[in-house]
């Protein structure tokens, strides 16, 4: 059965008509380019994200080119890569994946993030939430790390809600996925605590420098809006043209 296209207009007033699978997702606007978030409703204007958030303790945003020396004294300490297969970053590698976070510039071509989670009280940066699309642009995946000096206060929970809730509500993301090494207990707790739900368990995932071949629970969280496609169905425009 065919699906109805779905009606949208951009900024630039293009107007354009797409698949049922690109309602609510990021698109790149074949007019002037920008990125946009097509419209749940047929006929209404598109949504342009809008990538940062405010916690009680935390601001969420993206990490920029003059934030690379508080990042690379995260990215370079090895106290926080106890769980990690890699090793600390150099500070030309730090520099790099900042760049390539950019939005929308290196976004384009890398299809990744790197969020930072900076103390609103003191304004330094304490932990990174990096995210790299998988499928363009419906799923992602998802890592964090907090400052070692910074761990066990909270903040990684507060971090992962705030970006879990940007993916969804500006990114207009399906699927979040995460993983984990199975020892890092920590982290499963975090990620449960948030609302992401257990799939499986990956045996012999990753190759650990030192501890060998470990394994990695893989865990998930749907877009509450997505509630028809995550039961497999393929969504169908009502008579208001919604999903």
């Amino acid at each position: 059965m065919t699906q109805p296209l779905h009606a949208f207009h951009c900024r630039c007033r293009a107007t354009f008509e797409v698949e049922q699978h690109w309602v609510g997702r990021l698109m790149v606007c074949g007019g002037c380019g920008v990125f946009v978030v097509v419209p749940r409703e047929s006929g209404k204007p598109v949504h342009v994200p809008t990538l940062a958030r405010s916690t009680e303790r935390l601001e969420i945003d993206l990490a920029v080119r003059r934030d690379w020396r508080q990042v690379h004294e995260i990215d370079k300490d090895p106290e926080n890569y106890k769980f990690e297969i890699s090793g600390p970053h150099t500070a030309r590698e730090t520099r790099r994946r900042i760049r390539a976070g950019r939005f929308p510039s290196g976004f384009k071509k890398s299809r990744s993030l790197v969020f930072k989670v900076v103390l609103r009280e003191t304004g330094k940066v304490v932990g990174l939430v990096p995210v790299g699309y998988v499928l363009p642009y419906y799923s992602v995946n998802l890592g964090v790390v907090i400052h070692h000096p910074h761990a066990g206060k909270g903040f990684g929970r507060e971090a992962v809600a705030a970006v879990t809730a940007i993916l969804f509500e500006e990114l207009g993301v399906f699927k979040i996925n995460a993983m984990c090494d199975s020892l890092n207990h920590r982290c499963v707790r975090l990620l449960e605590s948030v609302g992401f739900e257990r799939e499986g368990e990956a045996r012999s995932w990753l190759l650990h420098p030192t501890r060998g071949w470990i394994d990695s629970p893989y865990f998930a969280m749907f877009n509450p809006s997505d509630a028809s496609l995550h039961a497999g169905r393929l969504a169908v425009a009502d008579e208001r043209g919604a999903p």
